[in-house]
């Protein structure tokens, strides 16, 4: 059982090894046996842990709206840091001032900020939808319209069946209607 766990566990034969020929075969087995069933076993967990598509939407029209706002209140800084720059250069402050540089780092920290958004923002738009996706859709759209139109040949065709039998109901009734005005 001691020499079991490390190879069923695909880690190697610790400091034990056997010396045996059968010994060397239940070993090899239990290694490989370990090796398919850890890896079903890997298999499941992430498979349990993938997103589906819909709950893939939902995450990233959630953090698309985050970009939004984050690029809405940089952009405010911009406008902010901008319009006090311009000011501090209005009042002719010397370039060299503390205050000056502090805004126009402010600004062009902001700008970068505003770019990086715009670049996340891209690639998010980017891995939203998929060709596997679209034919996936694609395919179950052409699914269902080709069953909607099997029913409605099949209704159709009960409709004429119906139609037939009204007709036929119809000259019965006619029929029955003379007997019975000739018989007066």
């Amino acid at each position: 059982m001691w020499l079991f766990v490390p190879i069923f566990g695909t880690v190697g034969y610790s400091n034990l090894a056997p010396s045996t020929y059968c010994g060397r075969t239940i070993c090899a087995l239990s290694g490989v046996f370990g090796v398919f069933s850890m890896s079903f076993f890997i298999a499941i967990a992430t498979g349990k842990l993938i997103l589906t598509p819909w709950e893939n939407y939902v995450h990233t029209f959630v953090l698309n709206t985050e970009l939004a706002k984050e690029h809405k209140h940089q952009a405010a800084n911009v406008i902010k840091f901008a319009w006090k720059t311009w000011f501090w250069k209005a009042k002719k402050t010397p370039l060299s001032s503390m205050r000056y540089l502090q805004m126009e780092r402010k600004l062009h920290r902001s700008i970068g900020i505003i770019h990086e958004i715009k670049q996340k923002q891209r690639c998010l738009n980017g891995s939203t939808i998929g060709l596997p996706e679209i034919q996936i859709i694609e395919r179950s759209t052409s699914m269902n319209t080709e069953e909607k139109i099997r029913k409605m040949a099949t209704l159709e065709s009960k409709m004429d069946e119906i139609e037939g039998q009204v007709v036929n109901l119809d000259y019965a009734l006619n029929g029955t209607q003379n007997v019975l005005y000739f018989s007066l």
